[in-house]
């Protein structure tokens, strides 16, 4: 409801005078309202459009459907996961060399023949053949590798050289744990001559070794020298060197070097269907690297994805990681935002799509010395991606078909104005839009116009119901969207007939394929976070029409009618100047606003009829240009109970009924045929001449 104020009485006031007897009698002629409606102004400005040629159109565009990038392709979730335990730890390779002296044998022989070689140190002579001598044990120490651990695997290698002038035979070499006592292994060497080495290799799986150990020639005989004399050196030595590798532990107490506890290359595989994607660009999203371990020594977390890259730098992160002294389990974890990282999903070698290649790899720290590990110790190594946004991909999208039915609502003219018009000729256009980087196509099954009150229906008839419309993909994705239509016209189809019942709503039935002609070698389609194929339905209806019962209305606030100083209201004069071309019935109302109720109308025996404004040429053209008018004026009495009446009032409701005439006429609208209508009163003052 839009209010006027009246104008104002000072400025107002039209007077004149004339002498009557003994008083001159002053009127004067005092406005209450003034009212136009233009049809431009009766109509939602988001619908009212005037060609070139004024001629006023109805247009309107609404969405219909809209498929988005987001509803074509997500990435999963994912998350990879690495555990590790101590049997996967190493200790490295270690060598420790030791000997037996001649000089020791001989004192171990305890008899003549030891002491004959003891005595003749550095002296030319033979040396007798003996039998089962022995050597005392001498100490092997690998404590800087462990203190003691017990192996799932390993190797250890014996390399035993006759250091001595003379040969040896039926040799037995014993390595024990010093402290435990227990035999570590044994072995029989047959016959060693002089510079000779002998090798041998033994598994270590199942052993419990100390770092402490001792090795013992538990059997030794000779020959001797019965043919040539030898310069007798009691320093000379059988060298014992042991070498242990490939050492993996159940439990350890050691000093573990500094190794790989995790080093994988994992490749993430997304499971999209038939998408082949080979590049995205990140809106948004989330990597989250962790570890949850229960080793007592600090660790290095290295996270390297070499083609997930922002600003041309390859993602790399280092996480330090404390050490869990207690022996709980500790979970520590970074989360890194992927937003503006663009990855390269063609995998490690470049020739896949839809992976996305890292390497993880988590470092021991060897600086903190001997540590003790058991079974129970592990390590857990994962990384995830999540709520993966993507604002570009490029690769073959994939193909996705949607079969839809909606339901739009005519939301911008009523139906009860739309129902006041009968129009001549209409269109109703679908517009679709493609801001993808692949093809499309469209179609439209059925098209039904529907009004809920009263219960109607009609649907529409067209060759081109059913028949498919493809659609180009964008070339760029900084160009333009494709954009194309569908229209149903007047010649076509009948969709005046859906228009003339003034619906309230369309159904819309259709299917939207995305990539009609799939090709999965073709990995050049792309899309952005702003890509989408969008339908929507614009009516254009040119105002060619028949009206039936178009009501307009206007408000305006009530007007002290001035009555004191023996002033009276006699008449109320009204005019009007229709350019329509069509007949109005206009009718004035006193309205009492606080008893919501109407008082009296200016026009007691109806609304006031006012005739079309005829175009030119009218015989020959019905529906010509108007460029006159047709003014209609005159006065209505106004008696004091009427006058009483009006006082009481609030305000003025100026109500306008238009129909064309005859009513099966069309008629055309321009954008400035308007409806002139004031009202004024009439007031008397008689004034005494003096």
């Amino acid at each position: 409801m839009r209010k006027w104020i009246f104008f104002g009485l000072s400025a107002m006031l039209i007077l004149s005078c004339r002498r009557d007897g003994d008083v001159w009698q002053q009127k004067a002629y005092l406005p209450l309202f003034k009212s136009q409606w233009r049809l431009v102004d009766l109509l939602p400005d988001s619908v009212v459009s005037v060609d070139d040629d004024g001629t006023v159109v109805l247009r309107s565009r609404q969405a219909a459907f809209r498929f988005d990038a987001d509803s074509l392709l997500m990435l999963d979730d994912t998350m990879t996961v690495t555990s590790e335990k101590i049997e996967n730890l190493t200790l490295g390779t270690r060598v420790s060399t030791s000997g037996v002296t001649l000089g020791q044998i001989a004192r171990a022989m305890n008899d003549s023949l030891g002491n004959d070689i003891l005595l003749n140190h550095g002296k030319l002579r033979f040396i007798d053949s003996f039998d089962d001598s022995h050597s005392p044990p001498v100490d092997v120490d690998i404590t800087d590798l462990f203190v003691q651990a017990a192996f799932l695997a390993g190797t250890m290698t014996l390399e035993v050289t006759n250091g001595f002038k003379i040969d040896l035979r039926e040799l037995v070499l014993e390595v024990r744990n010093k402290n435990l006592g227990t035999v570590v292994l044994r072995d029989s060497i047959p016959y060693l001559a002089v510079g000779q080495t002998h090798t041998s290799q033994f598994s270590m799986a199942g052993l419990t070794i100390e770092g402490q150990l001792t090795a013992q020639m538990v059997n030794v005989s000779s020959p001797g020298t019965p043919v040539y004399p030898i310069v007798i050196d009691t320093n000379d030595a059988l060298q014992i060197k042991v070498t242990t590798a490939d050492m993996r532990v159940q439990s350890a107490t050691a000093r573990f070097p500094e190794q790989d506890i995790v080093h994988d290359s994992i490749d993430v595989i997304y499971h999209l269907d038939d998408q082949q994607i080979e590049e995205v660009r990140y809106r948004s999203g989330t990597l989250v690297l962790g570890l949850e371990h229960t080793f007592p020594v600090g660790m290095h977390l290295i996270y390297q994805a070499p083609d997930l890259r922002r600003n041309g730098a390859p993602l790399e992160i280092q996480v330090d990681v404390p050490a869990s002294p207690d022996g709980t389990a500790r979970r520590d974890s970074v989360e890194i935002d992927l937003a503006g990282y663009h990855s390269d999903l063609r995998g490690i070698d470049g020739d896949s799509f839809n992976v996305s290649f890292a390497v993880r790899r988590l470092r021991m720290d060897s600086s903190v010395g001997v540590i003790t590990l058991t079974a129970q110790d592990s390590v857990r190594v994962f990384s995830s991606l999540r709520n993966q946004r993507l604002a570009y991909v490029r690769g073959y999208l994939g193909k996705d078909t949607v079969d839809f039915r909606e339901e739009v609502a005519v939301d911008d003219v009523s139906a009860k104005r739309w129902g006041a018009f009968h129009f001549r000729e209409a269109a109703v256009k679908f517009f679709m839009e493609n801001a993808f980087g692949m093809d499309f196509s469209f179609r439209i099954d059925s098209l039904q116009a529907v009004r809920l009150a009263p219960s109607q229906a009609v649907s529409l008839t067209s060759s081109l119901l059913g028949q498919t419309h493809r659609i180009d993909g964008m070339s760029d994705p900084a160009g333009w969207p494709v954009q194309d239509s569908l229209v149903f016209d007047s010649v076509h189809s009948n969709i005046t007939d859906l228009i003339n019942l003034s619906p309230d709503r369309w159904m819309i039935k259709g299917r939207i394929i995305a990539n009609p002609t799939a090709f999965p070698g073709r990995r050049d389609q792309f899309m952005t976070e702003q890509s989408s194929f969008s339908v929507g339905v614009e009516y254009e209806l040119p105002l060619r029409v028949r009206i039936q019962d178009l009501r307009v209305s206007d408000t305006f606030e009530m007007t002290d009618l001035p009555m004191d100083g023996g002033a009276s209201v006699m008449w109320m004069h009204w005019k009007a100047a229709n350019q329509y071309p069509v007949a109005i019935r206009i009718q004035a109302y006193v309205w009492d606003s606080a008893g919501g109720r109407i008082l009296d109308s200016l026009f007691i025996d109806g609304p006031m009829q006012i005739q079309p404004a005829e175009p030119q040429g009218a015989s020959s053209d019905p529906m010509g240009r108007v460029f006159d008018t047709t003014e209609s004026k005159g006065r209505v009495p106004l008696t004091p109970e009427r006058m009483q009446t009006w006082q009481s009032g609030t305000h003025w409701i100026v109500r306008a009924e238009m129909n064309t005439r005859p009513p099966n006429r069309h008629v055309v609208f321009y954008d400035d045929y308007a409806l002139h209508f004031s009202v004024y009163a009439e007031t008397t003052t008689n004034i005494p001449v003096k």
